[in-house]
C-alpha cells in the first residue's frame, strides 16, 4: 500500500504558461516520482499568472476559480474600472449552487441598487412562494406571502420629483400626497391631500386632511380639516349609485341614481343649457326616465338678488324615438330679482326630445348672472313595444 503524503504538503503552484491547465495526479503520493508540476493535492491552488486564472482541487477534481481580470472574454468576471463584471462570451446567466441555497448579499453587507431591463425588454422577478420588499423598520412591500410586521404597507414616491409623478399609497398611515395625480389611498389613517392634487381616491380613511383646490376626488370616511367640502362626502364630477341588480331583462342595467353639477353665465336674456341627459339607446330607443334639478343663481354683484328652482320631470320615448313627457314638470320656484333693473326674471324649463331629456335656462334682464345647478336622475331602459 503506497504512501499517503497528501496533508504533508500545501503549495500554491503557479504557471506562466498560456493556457496552462492543472491536472490531477495519478497517485495519492507527490514523492514517488509520478507526479507532474501541474499535479494539485485536494485543497491545493493553481494560478495561472499568464491568463489572470485561478484553479483549486476539490473532492470533485479541478475547478476553475472565477477572478477579476481587465478581459471581457478571458473568464466569467473581468474588472471594468470600478466595477466587476460578467462577461457575456462565458456564462448566460448565474445561478446558485442548489435551490434555496446562496443569498445575494447580507444583513450587513448588502448590495446597493439594482437594474433590470434595457432596450425595452420586459423584465420580471419570479418568486415561488410570495414576494417580500422591506426596510429595517417593517415590511413595505409584500405579495403573496404572510406579513410578519406591524408596519404598513406602502408604495410611495413624491411628485416633487419629476421621474415619480404617480404616488400609490396601500394601507398606509401618515402619509402625505404632495401635488400630484392618479393617487391611491386605501385603508389609511392621518392622510393630508396637497394644494393641487389631482383624481385622489381615498378609502376607509379616517383623520384625512385636504385643502382647497383638489380635483376630481373621491373620499370615504371621516376627515378633518377640509375647507372645500364637508366630512363623509363623495366628492366627483359624475357621483351614481346603484342599489339593485338586473332581474335578467336588462330593464335595470343603467338603473344607477346619478348625480351631477353645472355652472353658467348668463348675460341678459340668453337661454342656455344647464342639463342634457342622453338616452341610453339612440337606435331601439325604449326608456324611462326620471330627471330632478336644483337651480340656484344671483346677479353677479348684487347678493341679494337669488332665483333659486327645484323642477322635476318624467320622460319616456317609444320604439320610435319619439319622447313625451309623463306630465307637466313640478316646477318651486323663489325669486328676488328687482323688476326695476331686472324686468324679464329668470326662466327655467325642462323637456324632451328624441335626443334626450333637456333643462333649460334664460337668465334675468340687463344683468349678468351666475348660476349652479344640481340635478340627478335614473332610468328604466328596454322597454321595447
Amino acid at each position: 500500500m503506497s504512501k499517503i503524503e497528501q496533508y504533508s504538503r500545501v503549495l500554491h503552484h503557479r504557471s506562466s504558461v498560456s493556457g496552462q491547465q492543472f491536472t490531477l495526479p495519478v497517485s495519492n503520493d507527490h514523492t514517488d516520482q509520478t507526479w507532474l508540476a501541474t499535479d494539485l493535492y485536494i485543497g491545493e491552488l493553481g494560478i495561472n499568472l499568464a491568463d489572470d486564472k485561478i484553479f483549486f482541487r476539490s473532492n470533485n477534481g479541478i475547478v476553475e476559480l472565477g477572478t477579476v481580470t481587465a478581459s471581457a472574454t478571458s473568464s466569467v468576471w473581468y474588472q471594468s474600472g470600478a466595477d466587476v463584471l460578467l462577461s457575456t462570451s462565458t456564462a448566460d446567466s448565474v445561478s446558485p449552487n442548489s435551490i434555496y441555497y446562496t443569498d445575494l448579499g447580507t444583513s450587513v453587507n448588502p448590495w446597493k441598487d439594482l437594474y433590470l431591463g434595457a432596450n425595452n425588454t420586459l423584465t420580471s422577478i419570479s418568486a415561488g412562494n410570495g414576494l417580500q420588499i422591506y426596510e429595517t423598520n417593517g415590511v413595505v412591500l409584500t405579495s403573496g406571502a404572510d406579513i410578519y410586521s406591524a408596519s404598513p404597507i406602502i408604495i410611495y414616491s413624491e411628485a416633487s420629483v419629476p421621474s415619480k409623478t404617480r404616488p400609490l399609497f396601500l394601507n398606509s398611515r401618515y402619509s402625505t400626497i404632495y401635488p400630484s395625480a392618479q393617487v391611491v389611498v386605501s385603508s389609511s389613517d392621518n392622510i393630508i391631500v396637497g394644494t393641487g392634487s389631482s383624481n385622489v381616491f381615498v378609502a376607509g380613511a379616517s383623520s384625512v386632511k385636504t385643502v382647497d383646490y383638489i380635483s376630481n376626488s373621491v373620499h370615504l370616511g371621516y376627515g378633518y380639516n377640509k375647507t372645500n367640502y364637508n366630512n363623509n362626502e363623495v366628492v366627483v364630477g359624475n357621483l351614481a349609485v346603484r342599489g339593485t341588480d338586473d332581474d335578467g331583462s336588462g330593464n335595470y342595467d343603467k338603473s344607477d341614481w346619478t348625480t351631477n353639477q353645472s355652472r353658467i353665465t348668463t348675460t341678459d336674456t340668453t337661454t342656455v343649457d344647464l342639463a342634457f341627459i342622453a338616452w341610453t339607446d339612440q337606435t331601439n330607443f325604449g326608456e324611462v326616465m326620471q330627471v330632478k334639478a336644483f337651480i340656484i343663481g344671483t346677479h353677479e354683484t348684487i347678493a341679494s338678488s337669488v332665483y333659486t328652482c327645484e323642477i322635476s320631470g318624467s320622460y319616456f320615448v317609444d320604439g320610435s324615438g319619439t319622447a313625451s313627457q309623463v306630465s307637466d314638470p313640478v316646477v318651486i320656484e323663489m325669486n328676488s330679482f328687482d323688476p326695476a333693473y331686472s324686468p324679464v326674471v329668470p326662466l327655467i324649463d325642462m323637456f324632451a326630445d328624441n335626443l334626450g331629456v333637456y333643462v333649460k335656462l334664460t337668465g334675468p334682464s340687463s344683468c349678468v348672472a351666475k348660476w349652479l345647478c344640481s340635478f340627478s336622475t335614473h332610468r328604466l331602459i328596454k322597454i321595447y313595444p
